[in-house]
């Protein structure tokens, strides 16, 4: 008789835990999804960043061109 009430208890302690087991799988795969989705801005961002550093440097060469040019005319 012990045994058996051993055995139900050890059973419903065991549904609350694969409950839980599986709310922290969903959470867990929630967190996942917005990490990956942080990671693909972040990439993007860096990736945009790099074009305006380009388009800067190509700005700035085009200022020093100008600088000279202006300093021959004077």
């Amino acid at each position: 008789d012990a045994n058996n009430q051993r055995i139900e208890k050890n059973c419903s302690r065991l549904e609350v835990l694969l409950e839980q087991s599986q709310a922290y799988s969903d959470k867990i795969d929630a967190q996942h999804k917005t990490a990956n989705e942080l990671f693909d801005e972040v990439r993007d961002n860096a990736q945009e960043i790099a074009e305006r550093r380009k388009q800067i440097l190509a700005n700035h060469h085009g200022v020093v061109e100008n600088k000279k040019h202006i300093a021959k005319m004077l």
